[in-house]
């Protein structure tokens, strides 16, 4: 009794009865006894018995009359024909001469000679109920093999993950099949073959999913295993993988043991193997030991492969005899044979190709000549320029000669448009017409490519007329040529007929699908005749082909911009500004779109970059001078126009902005002093004029006024039309943002050829939108250079508008906006200089403190005024009040309460001081902690600065310095900050709730951002202690905002200060009279500006430069981001750099070590 699984895979030949099966349905159905008839496709179901025929005929029974009834001649009577007595059942088989043996008239029975229909059927056969241990292992080795051929699939088609499950999943299996023989005793049937099998297909599959050291431990198990002799062969796979992990030294040593390992006899094998060292050594730089290998192979046994890597060998050494050598050995190499005399193909006609047979034979043969052909074509392309000595001419013209002698024609003619392209790339374009036009009249599939060629050429010279000739030669010579095609269009829209250009970039696709000149050149094309759709999904279809190209990027961001799709063309650009970080035309245009986007602080970063790549942009320099100056930042607009002024000297608008900058900031003289440098290179200029008359009047110098303001009335008189002098043509200069390759071409047989007018809009100034409330005052006197109507008021505004949303600042605080200022070493040293103390003197009219303490001078000079009225009348009318005729008591009175004034004024400024110190303090604490959260989060994080993690990390600490600011100033706009810099889901966090702590959201949405990094628990700790900070400066800022000094002191000190200088003219009166209100005014403005002083540096935030701190901030993070992968691979590059000479250093020192103890020995 056996399995049925057992019976089945014994059951060798079933399958193989299914014609006879049929065959007997179809006898049966010809006899007419269908009702009965079983096939294979329909069974009865009730099990009849097998009927065995008893007759050499094997036919059913018939009816009279037909064929089957007949009496035929080849029935002989005998004495099997006699009449049986001893039958007694009439549908037995009669025993007369008359009828058939086995045949009645009666259809109704069955052919049943034997009589087996009255038997009962056969019982079916027991079940095994067991398996034996055979055959349990045996199924178990069933389950490896399905498992090896699963994986096998697997690998085939493309999963290798998957592939590698199987592998050892069957791994496992064949140690459980080891295990359970060794458990019923039958180790002397282990399969090994099996156990081979699985461990290769694992080895195979480890190396498959690049899991090197795993699959070089399964083959290290396999070679050393001495029960298969065979597998010292696998050193070749172990000799690849080495070689795929680029230790070259322990690849040849694999490949080396193989070689010793394969029999003499397998003389291909060896020889392969051979190869693949030679190109070890090529790898490793051993150009002489690679030359040495494959020398040897061609001597042996010489193939194209061997032959193609001798000439680079020679090539890399640089030997030209060896060169020509190896070129000729690769020539003399046998060609494939093919069979050509079956199907021949003409030469000249590729369409013929089509009619020939083409099954997988042909395609083989095909396959194996072109690999052929491109070894050879390869290396006359590679040893041309360089074998001989006279030149490149001289080498391609020998290499086309060889060829020619070789039998190889067509690959000379290859090697002629090679040296074209030659004469192209040197720019020799004379010598390379010259070259093209000898293609003429050979074969058409070589003038086309010829005449492909010259029109190109043609039309990078702008000969359009010879450009459509040529492109129309190689149209009719292949109507389907893709390439000639677009060469036709590109001379159609080189004349500006875009429509057949465009239909001949439509048929150039439909001709060749995948023909990235066409489908570019139709896009651009569409885009010119204002189909911006069609334009954008044929840049998007060449994006899908070639999604790293610069030119498709910026093309598609380029048509979101003309469909006023502002967001998905900073997208797009910002993917090309990954490929291309230090392009000035890219950094530009995502300035000019994040202006149409309303993000001016996104635009200042970006012009920013710009500028500090290509610092020469006029365009860029002219927007961020006018964006400090809408911002009323005239110091940092001054190096521009500047530096614009050094670009264009011949531009007086340039200097003029620098003068007005300076008469902004209150630096007069030196105001007036270039505005007479400008006079003096421009005396015509009647702006400069009429600015000198402003400032000379302003400065009170009345004799330049009316030397500037004559020659100001004669320059008008000399240009009566034009009351205020243009210095230039209206309009400014256009602003063409391109990729780094300039305009987006092809450098093949299509390019786009459009103007630059054409191609990009004109650069656009800021809107003059600025957010910051401000007080407009002295307007005739601001209405100066900023009217220049060639800027326009875009540009150079002549004040900001006011927001609405905002209460107004008064004059005062607008005051303490002034005193933000940041020093740097011109001002630190203009600060330390002996003349500060005149200049000091010759400000105070300026002075922020003396407009503060105004009103209260003002106060005691008229009492004191009024004191020294009455003390006159006093002294001439002494019986008016006898009382006051002494003030002695007074005296004494001032001089005792003088020394507490004095300690409660300098405890206020001392107070007030510090209050200012620790606000300074905590932010530049902050400073510092910001740059150290992203130097730490740039190492630890993983993905580098690209990864989005990161990005939203940098986003998110960049915004925490400004929402602080806003949150400590009364005029801070959160919004207006974070336009730009965080996205608008993200922005909608902070905006939500007026009433929401933002610094403390901002800190959460950094702490969650850190979580999601999982990074380990240190490094968590680092960045937690940084956020900890974070939270420190938020309490020290809002304690400061929040708790004042104590009022009463402020009050007292206030009471005091002010009673005390009422008392003060009184005490003054018997020593200075009227001098008196002088002195007394005097005294009352140095005491009253000590306590402005620390009232006004009691509340910090107000005058600290927060705006430079939070920009500090912004630049140096964003610096970080961009340069920590250079810095990255610097370091890298450095620490391999001395990693190689420590161990040169090392291989020295053992070597010196070693030939000291040689020479030891010898003197010994």
């Amino acid at each position: 009794m056996v399995s049925t699984m057992d019976r089945i895979e014994e059951d060798l030949y079933s399958g193989y009865n299914a014609g006879d099966a049929l065959e007997g349905a179809l006898a049966g159905q010809a006899f007419g006894d269908t009702s009965e008839t079983s096939t294979s496709y329909s069974r009865s179901s009730t099990r009849t018995p097998v009927t065995v025929p008893g007759t050499a005929m094997g036919m059913g029974p018939g009816r009279m009359g037909t064929p089957a009834m007949r009496m035929g001649t080849s029935i002989i009577p005998g004495t099997a024909m006699r009449m049986g007595t001893a039958s007694v059942d009439p549908e037995a088989r009669p025993m007369t001469s008359n009828k058939g043996a086995g045949y009645s008239s009666a259809p109704k029975g069955r052919f049943d000679p034997l009589n087996q229909a009255s038997r009962s059927p056969a019982q079916p056969l027991a079940k095994k109920t067991e398996l034996s241990p055979e055959e349990q292992c045996k199924a178990a080795e069933r389950k490896v093999h399905v498992l090896l051929e699963e994986s096998a699939e697997a690998y085939v088609k493309g999963d290798n993950t998957a592939a590698l499950e199987r592998a050892k999943e069957a791994g496992k299996r064949d140690q459980q099949v080891r295990k359970l023989r060794e458990q019923v005793g039958l180790m002397e049937q282990i399969n090994a073959e099996l156990t081979f099998a699985v461990v290769l297909n694992m080895a195979h599959m480890y190396h498959a999913n690049q899991l090197y050291t795993e699959a070089l431990n399964a083959y290290t198990m396999l070679v050393k295993n001495k029960a298969y002799p065979q597998a010292g062969r696998f050193r070749v796979n172990m000799g690849n993988i080495y070689f795929e992990q680029r230790k070259f030294p322990a690849a040849i040593k694999m490949y080396r043991m193989a070689v010793d390992q394969v029999a003499t006899t397998s003389r291909s094998a060896r020889l392969k193997i051979m190869r693949n060292i030679g190109i070890a050594f090529v790898r490793m730089g051993q150009y002489q030991d690679a030359l040495q290998t494959f020398e040897s192979i061609m001597e042996a046994q010489p193939d194209h492969h061997a032959g193609f890597n001798l000439a680079v060998s020679t090539f890399a050494l640089g030997d030209k005899e060896k060169m020509k050598q190896a070129f000729l050995q690769l020539l003399q190499v046998p060609p494939f044979e093919s069979e050509e005399d079956e199907h021949p193909l003409p030469v000249d006609d590729e369409a013929a190709e089509h009619d020939v047979v083409n099954d997988d034979l042909k395609r083989e043969l095909r396959s194996r000549q072109n690999d052929i052909h491109r070894c050879i074509l390869n290396a006359a392309r590679l040893l041309a320029p360089v074998l001989h000595r006279d030149g490149f001419v001289a080498g391609y013209d020998w290499c086309a000669e060889a060829l020619t002698a070789g039998g190889y024609e067509t690959l000379a003619n290859e090697v002629a448009l090679a040296k074209a392209g030659a004469f192209l790339e040197g720019q020799n374009f004379d010598e390379a017409v010259a070259v093209l036009k000898e293609f003429e009249k050979k074969e058409h599939r070589l003038k086309t490519r010829a005449a492909t060629n010259l029109s190109f050429l043609y039309f990078l010279e702008e000969d359009l007329a010879n450009a459509e000739r040529y492109a129309d030669l190689a149209v009719k010579t292949d109507r389907y040529s893709a390439q000639a095609l677009v060469n036709k269009g590109n001379a159609a829209a080189g004349r500006g007929d875009l429509d057949t250009a465009k239909s001949l970039y439509t048929e150039a696709i439909a001709a060749e699908a995948d023909c990235v000149e066409a489908i570019y050149n139709l896009g651009i094309v569409q885009r010119r005749l204002g189909v911006h759709d069609d334009a954008l999904r044929c840049f998007k279809k060449l994006s899908i082909m070639m999604p790293s190209n610069v030119e498709v990027m910026y093309q598609i961001g380029n048509v979101y911009e003309l469909l006023g799709d502002f967001k998905q063309a900073v997208e797009w650009l910002e993917r090309l500004h990954t490929k291309v970080p230090h392009d000035p035309g890219v950094l530009a245009r995502l300035g000019q779109l994040h202006v149409k986007l309303d993000e001016e602080g996104e635009a200042l970063r970006y012009y920013s970059e710009a500028h500090r790549v290509f610092p020469v942009n006029i365009d860029v320099i002219s927007w961020l001078g006018a964006f400090h100056v809408k911002n009323e930042v005239y110091e940092k607009a001054m190096p521009y126009f500047a530096l614009a002024a050094q670009l264009q000297p011949t531009q007086v608008k340039w200097q003029l902005m620098v003068a007005s900058c300076l008469r902004r900031i209150g630096a007069y003289p030196q105001a007036l002093q270039k505005y007479k440098d400008i006079h003096a290179s421009h005396p015509n200029n009647i702006e400069c004029l009429r600015y000198l008359v402003h400032i000379c009047t302003d400065l009170g110098l009345p004799a330049e006024v009316q030397e500037y303001a004559v020659k100001m009335r004669k320059a008008e008189r000399q240009q009566p039309s034009q009351p205020q002098q243009q210095q230039q043509q209206p309009g400014g200069s256009t602003f063409v943002a391109r990729p780094a390759s300039g305009a987006p071409s092809f450098s093949g047989n299509g390019r786009d050829s459009h103007t630059p007018a054409d191609d990009e809009p004109a650069f656009q100034m800021p809107a003059s939108t600025a957010k910051k409330a401000v007080v407009r005052h002295n307007k005739d006197r601001d209405d100066d250079e900023w009217g220049n109507e060639e800027l326009g008021d875009d540009l150079l505004p002549l004040a900001s508008e006011l927001d609405a949303s905002r209460p107004l600042l008064t004059e005062r605080e607008l005051d303490r906006q002034r005193m933000r200022t940041v020093f740097d070493f011109e001002q630190w040293s203009e600060h330390r200089s002996p003349e500060r103390y005149m200049r000091h003197l010759i400000d105070l009219p300026k002075s922020r403190i003396a407009k503060g303490v105004m009103q209260p001078v003002a106060w005691v000079l008229f009492l004191s005024t009024g004191v020294a009225v009455l003390e006159s009348y006093i002294d001439a009318h002494p019986q008016f009040l006898p009382w006051a005729a002494s003030s002695a008591a007074s005296t004494d009175a001032f001089n005792l309460t003088a020394f507490a004034l004095s300690l409660l004024l300098a405890f206020r400024l001392d107070a007030s001081y510090n209050r200012w110190l620790q606000a300074r303090a905590a932010w530049g604490g902050l400073v510092y902690n910001c740059r150290d959260l992203m130097r730490q989060a740039l190492v630890d994080m993983p993905g580098g600065p690209e990864s989005a993690a990161l990005r939203m990390l940098a986003r998110w600490v960049t915004a925490f310095p400004k929402v602080l600011m806003c949150h400590v100033r009364e005029d801070g706009d959160l919004q207006e900050e974070l336009q730009g810099l965080l996205p608008v889901e993200e922005l909608g966090l902070l905006l939500g709730r007026p009433d929401m702590h933002c610094p403390t959201v901002t800190i959460a949405v950094i702490t969650d951002i850190i979580a999601a990094a999982n990074l380990d628990q240190d490094q968590r700790m680092l960045l937690d202690a940084k956020l900890s900070y974070f939270h420190e400066t938020v309490g020290i800022c809002e304690r400061i905002i929040k708790t004042p000094i104590p009022r009463s002191y402020t009050r007292h000190t206030s009471r005091f200060l002010v009673l005390w200088l009422a008392y003060m003219p009184f005490t003054l009166w018997k020593s200075y009279h009227w001098s008196m209100i002088a002195v007394g005014g005097s005294i009352a403005f140095l005491l009253l500006a000590i306590e402005e002083i620390g009232v006004q540096i009691e509340e910090p935030f107000g005058i600290l430069p927060l705006e430079n701190l939070v920009d500090t901030i912004e630049m140096n993070i964003q610096e970080m981001l961009h340069i920590q992968p250079a810095v990255s691979a610097m370091v890298a590059s450095r620490l391999a750099q001395q990693a190689q000479r420590g161990q040169q250093r090392t291989a020295g020192a053992a070597q010196r070590a070693a030939n000291g103890v040689d020479q030891a020995a010898v003197s010994d």
